[in-house]
């Protein structure tokens, strides 16, 4: 009978600390899942904001099953939104940088005409 009454017991701590890891692990992984989920709508928002376009084919992609749902490619994404911005800011600024120094060679050559 006691043989019986110490394997019940061992088998009874295994359980309750199985259970236990188990509720531990699931928490964690809740939160991680919980964090994922905030994080891709932060992202997906300022992607939608500064860029609706490029929101627009990055959902029709998940939807179609050519990109998951993973805030790795939202990071992606976001990061290639960001690039662009600035090559797009960088061309408008020579530009008018480029226009200002023909405006100003003209100004010094009508001077020197004169």
């Amino acid at each position: 009978m006691r043989i019986i009454n110490k394997k019940l017991l061992e088998n009874t701590a295994m359980g309750i600390c199985v259970a236990g890891a188990l509720y531990i692990s699931g928490s964690a992984v809740r939160d991680v899942i919980e964090y994922d989920k905030k994080y891709i709508n932060n992202v997906s928002k300022e992607i939608k904001e500064k860029d609706p376009s490029r929101y627009l084919k990055i959902v029709d992609n998940i939807t179609a099953g050519k990109l998951h749902n993973t805030p790795k490619n939202w990071e992606n994404e976001l990061q290639l939104m960001r690039d662009s911005l600035r090559i797009d800011s960088l061309c408008k600024k020579a530009y008018f940088e480029g226009a200002q120094m023909v405006r100003d060679s003209i100004k010094n050559t009508l001077k020197v005409i004169k």
